[in-house]
């Protein structure tokens, strides 16, 4: 009788870590995707607003000197390479002015958007050099040219 109960006793125990732990799961998954849908990444932006050449690829990240995860960002991009892309760093303290046009609403906000404007990928948080290398790559290739 008491190993029935015992067993019984584990049983329940069982499942309701399961039911925590799955729980758990959701919420968090939850959180994330309420995160992504919370803040705002433009569909298309302007290359003169950014002092960008016209048919260049633009890389843009929104960031502040407040953010140490900006600062990262901001070091990453720096270091990109490409002919065909120019880079902008979009400081809150120093234009304000676009983050709001842009309705940024957390940084680091980093964007990839074609010659024409269209944003085609975008990133909200920590990205390192090799994610913005294959997101430019794979950008360009989903439209279609490898050059602009």
């Amino acid at each position: 009788m008491s190993t029935v109960l015992l067993v019984a006793g584990a049983v329940i125990i069982a499942l309701a870590v399961s039911a925590l732990t799955r729980r758990s799961a959701t919420t968090g998954r939850r959180a994330a995707a309420a995160t992504e849908q919370d803040h705002h990444i433009p569909d298309v932006v302007s290359a003169s607003d950014f002092g960008i050449p016209e048919d260049q690829w633009m890389l843009v990240v929104f960031s502040s000197d407040k953010c140490a995860t900006c600062a990262v960002v901001v070091e990453a991009v720096s270091r990109i390479d490409m002919p065909d892309l120019t880079v902008a760093v979009v400081g809150i303290e120093r234009m304000p002015g676009l983050h709001a046009e842009y309705r940024i609403d957390a940084v680091p906000t980093t964007i990839v958007a074609d010659p024409t404007g269209s944003v085609r990928k975008s990133f909200l948080g920590p990205v390192d050099l090799p994610m913005i290398e294959l997101a430019v790559s794979a950008a360009k290739t989903e439209r279609g040219s490898g050059n602009s």
